[in-house]
């Protein structure tokens, strides 16, 4: 009978610890795990939040699934950009926006991160015909577009924002257009950041 009871005791607490792991699943080192629906949920959020007076969005108002497979590789096992390889949970979802005066296009990517639970921007990619630091002196007149590239990190996911313009661009006129692309990602950064913050 007394064995019975301690078999008892020991059960129930095996329980209690298999329970305790169950609601404390969503915490890594201390902080809560970033869940994909949480990270859905936001981006439906900012596809209904963002606005802008210089921006038109182009993007369908529906949210739409895509995955993107990968090249042949040994750094991963999956094959697409989607949660366990299912197309049904894409790492990132994306829109589109349209400047009112001017060629620039906007696309924001979200990027699922679920370990990342820093806020951060991390830096500026820039390509223009202003900047040949990097470029060989041959090389320098080599066609390219303008891009900006805004990366940031934000519990749980990787926000990239692309900046592009690839309208031909004579060169007596290139630092003018260049101020006008830098003017109009500030503005549209602006409201980006007023969306992000409100809902933190």
């Amino acid at each position: 009978m007394k064995k019975n009871i301690i078999v008892i005791v020991f059960l129930l607490f095996l329980i209690g610890c298999s329970s305790k792991v169950t609601q404390t699943s969503n915490f890594e080192n201390g902080q809560e795990q970033y869940t994909y629906e949480q990270f859905e949920n936001y981006f439906l959020y900012f596809k209904e939040e963002f606005s802008s007076s210089n921006f038109v969005n182009i993007s369908p108002v529906d949210l739409i699934v895509q995955t993107t497979s990968f090249p042949a590789n040994k750094l991963v096992s999956n094959k697409i950009d989607a949660l366990n390889d299912n197309v049904k949970y894409p790492m990132r979802y994306e829109n589109y926006y349209k400047s009112n005066i001017s060629n620039l296009l906007v696309k924001v990517n979200f990027i699922f991160q679920p370990d990342n639970h820093t806020k951060s921007f991390v830096t500026i990619n820039t390509i223009n015909h202003l900047d040949n630091t990097n470029i060989i002196s041959e090389y320098k007149s080599t066609q390219r577009p303008l891009l900006d590239e805004y990366i940031i990190t934000w519990n749980g996911m990787l926000i990239i924002i692309n900046f592009i313009d690839s309208s031909s661009i004579p060169e007596d006129n290139y630092q003018e257009k260049y101020d006008d692309f830098i003017e109009e990602t500030v503005m549209f950064y602006k409201d980006f950041e007023n969306v992000l913050l409100k809902e933190q």
